[in-house]
């Protein structure tokens, strides 16, 4: 009986502990076992962005986010894009023009992309990608 009751302890304290630091393991998850690797901007121009990745983990897309730093503060940036919101195989793509609401002096010194991928039930994994 005590032993069951340890075992049931255990399971709520490790449930607890993923739903508490939901985003801190998707982060180290996403630091350590990324989805998206060599994430590279070829060029921009008029704010709009073109590139190429690798896809290293078979993962559904979730979402993403791109924001640019101004004195130590993180702003989002509005992207509109085509063929972003895919869910690709893994593989090596290219992608692009992607409009971005960031001028184009501060996209590539200034901004980061964090990217939400669904790759198992316990939490959302997220890669940040460029630089």
């Amino acid at each position: 009986m005590k032993t069951l009751f340890s075992y049931k302890f255990a399971l709520i304290f490790i449930w607890l502990l993923i739903f508490t630091f939901n985003n801190l393991f998707g982060m180290l998850e996403g630091k350590f076992m990324p989805v998206v690797e060599n994430f590279t901007i070829m060029t921009t121009a008029n704010s709009e962005v073109f590139g190429t990745y690798d896809k290293v983990r078979n993962c559904t897309l979730d979402g993403s986010k791109w924001y640019y730093t101004e004195d130590n503060d993180r702003i989002p940036a509005r992207l509109e894009s085509t063929g972003f919101t895919q869910n690709r195989k893994i593989g090596f793509y290219s992608y692009g023009p992607w409009k971005i609401s960031i001028e184009e002096e501060l996209i590539e010194d200034h901004s980061y992309i964090l990217v939400t991928h669904k790759c198992h039930p316990l939490w959302n994994t997220v890669t940040k990608l460029y630089p």
